[in-house]
């Protein structure tokens, strides 16, 4: 099986088994633990710094590229639509955002300050045991942005279809609209009208709303668009209530 690919393609392969060997999940990812890792199913590596270099070169190839990722990705909800639309279900596009803490990293690509979620559990109080005096302004650390759409039907697993990495910093610097937008295309020129897009609160805004709006006169959606922009006019309504009271106005 070996002689018929090239070093890349067997070092690629034998980083998917070392990740899935590789448990502890703050290590799972350092070049250096999948480095020890290769050469198959046999144990370690009989040199670490000789894996660990196979591994950056591999990072490293100009004969890959991100996009390569995601047309594999899209390719694969292109198909779970496709099933579902044969099946007469309702299909969503789910769409939801997260971060990646990087609390020690300095000098990595693409870092910008991120809300720390883990700073925020662990301020918490716990009764009889621990006291903290609630935070007056949320704890940032160093991260990466993470956008993305999942493809999913009433029941069964979601796809993931689209997702973006991205930054508030330095030559990659975007904004957190301007992502989901550029993603929210995608799915339209993809998928028009076969498709109900489903929202957090987190998307209830103005802005968000004319984004909407304007796809639904593209045609992206005669319903379910419509329902999900109503929600978020609600949703943002009430916030501006809460708001409101909570202001003394």
């Amino acid at each position: 099986m070996r002689c018929w690919i090239n070093a890349e393609s067997r070092t690629l392969v034998e980083c998917l088994v070392a990740i899935i060997r590789l448990r502890n999940n703050p290590q799972a990812l350092w070049l250096s633990e999948l480095g020890s890792y290769l050469q198959g199913y046999d144990g370690y590596a009989c040199s670490a710094p000789a894996g660990t270099k196979r591994v950056g070169k591999l990072l490293r190839s100009v004969k890959w590229t991100v996009g390569l990722i995601d047309r594999y990705l899209l390719d694969q909800a292109d198909e779970e639509v496709k099933k579902l639309q044969t099946q007469g279900k309702r299909i969503l596009c789910v769409w939801d955002g997260s971060v990646v803490e990087k609390a020690e990293s300095e000098k990595s690509e693409g870092l910008c300050p991120v809300l720390s979620s883990k700073a925020k559990r662990r301020q918490r109080t716990k009764r009889g045991y621990v006291f903290n005096w609630p935070a007056v302004r949320p704890v940032r650390v160093m991260g990466m942005q993470w956008s993305a759409g999942l493809i999913a039907g009433m029941s069964g697993l979601p796809h993931l279809a689209v997702t973006r990495w991205w930054t508030t910093k330095g030559v990659f610097a975007t904004k957190l609209r301007d992502a989901e937008e550029e993603l929210l295309r995608v799915t339209v020129r993809k998928w028009g009208p076969l498709l109900v897009q489903v929202f957090d609160r987190g998307y209830a805004s103005g802005y968000w709303l004319q984004v909407l709006e304007a796809s639904i006169e593209r045609g992206l959606s005669s319903a379910g668009a419509k329902i999900m922009c109503f929600s978020l006019r609600r949703a943002k309504k009430r916030n501006c209530g809460q708001s409101a009271r909570g202001s003394g106005i």
